[in-house]
């Protein structure tokens, strides 16, 4: 979390991007908010982890916690390492809206059901209610109208919509570079976006 903190600041230094727009703020706001979060989870004891492997990308200490829950699809590094391990949903039997990094709401249908007892959400909510707090989820679409209320961004969002506007650098530039990266690759904690990229033919030098 701190190296994507360190990359959105960087994006904004290195594009060129005016932090007084909308798009400048919601990335500076982004960047400051990965950087407090990766404080509070220094000294954290339990973890609830659903579908990303931190452990497989080097970016977890299981040995550090006292008590981890792991809920996925299939095992991975940090499942391996949890203290209890519950079958999770895929995207693929989820209906509802993702959100890409594009920042553009996106409906999907389920394409598959899978043979397990509860979705992802119902077991956040199953563990909530054993903290006696109750959402009163009923399905996707409960989940959705308590976000239209609750979160401003979303409150009249509208499908493939873009929220906050297209990024674009403020003061555009091409510059000579005679030896540097074209992009610092970040850590992914997505086991199967990994493990597609391992089987991608490596070019040939």
């Amino acid at each position: 979390m701190k190296e994507k903190a360190a990359y959105l600041k960087g994006l904004i230094d290195g594009l060129g991007i005016d932090e007084t727009t909308k798009e400048g703020k919601v990335i500076k706001v982004m960047s400051e908010l990965l950087g407090e979060l990766a404080e509070a989870v220094d000294g954290i004891k339990a973890l609830l982890v659903f579908g990303e492997d931190p452990v497989g990308a080097g970016m977890l200490d299981a040995e550090a916690l006292e008590f981890m829950a792991v809920v996925d699809t299939h095992m991975t590094a940090t499942a391996e390492a949890a203290d209890v391990i519950l079958p999770g949903t895929g995207f693929a039997s989820t209906d509802g809206t993702f959100t890409n990094t594009e920042r553009r709401l996106q409906p999907v249908e389920a394409a598959i059901e899978e043979d397990v007892i509860f979705n992802n959400w119902e077991i956040a909510a199953e563990i909530a209610h054993v903290y006696e707090v109750e959402f009163d989820f009923e399905d996707t679409y409960d989940i959705s109208c308590e976000m239209e209320d609750v979160l401003p961004a979303y409150k009249y969002g509208e499908l493939y919509e873009v929220y906050g506007g297209v990024l674009t650098p403020a003061e555009p530039q091409l510059v000579t570079v005679a030896d540097a990266k074209f992009a610092e690759p970040l850590k992914c904690t997505d086991n199967l976006m990994n493990m597609i990229v391992e089987r991608l033919p490596k070019p040939i030098r």
